[in-house]
């Protein structure tokens, strides 16, 4: 390795990373259609559901905190009630 190509101790994300992460992609996955292929597909829209789900779970502990915090115990009550049935 050239002293020009080498920093300061961190990846590089240059033409060359790019160009090597193709070709191991190539083996990898030598099809879209494959087993493997199929594989990151699943895992890809589980990671999205899983995503879509933090954040609406995130949602609901916001209003419920917000509720709690503004010591209203019947609002309290309704958000976790209006959440539970969903």
């Amino acid at each position: 390795m050239k002293a020009a190509e080498k920093k300061s101790g961190r990846g590089n994300v240059d033409q060359a990373f790019w160009d090597r992460l193709g070709r191991l992609i190539k083996i990898v996955l030598p099809d879209y259609t494959c087993k493997e292929a199929r594989y990151i597909y699943f895992l890809t829209a589980l990671l999205v559901v899983r995503t879509m789900m933090s954040i609406w779970l995130a949602d609901v502990n916001g209003r419920v905190v917000k509720a709690i915090v503004n010591k209203s115990f019947s609002e309290f009550l309704q958000k976790v009630s209006s959440h539970r049935r969903r």
